[in-house]
């Protein structure tokens, strides 16, 4: 999934913003149930708050660069 979304968003193929939206949400969401639901070591459970943290701040950042302004142009570039 990530290197679909990386080569649409490359080379501004007009699918891949929202592709990206949705990987990125659906990856988070897997995360979350696989830490809360499957994994049971003390590891996991002692990292879960900081990957958990690490993860949202880097999803975050993900849908805000894609939110931007500039992101959009470049794809209205070359879907235009």
């Amino acid at each position: 999934m990530g290197a679909a979304a990386a080569a649409g968003l490359f080379f501004g193929l007009s699918w891949s913003l929202r592709f990206t939206r949705w990987s990125t949400v659906a990856y988070f969401l897997w995360y979350c149930a696989d830490r809360l639901l499957l994994r049971s070591s003390t590891y996991a459970r002692q990292s879960l708050w900081f990957y958990g943290t690490l993860l949202f701040l880097a999803c975050t950042l993900i849908l805000w660069v894609l939110s931007r302004e500039s992101t959009r142009a470049y794809l209205e570039e070359y879907v235009g």
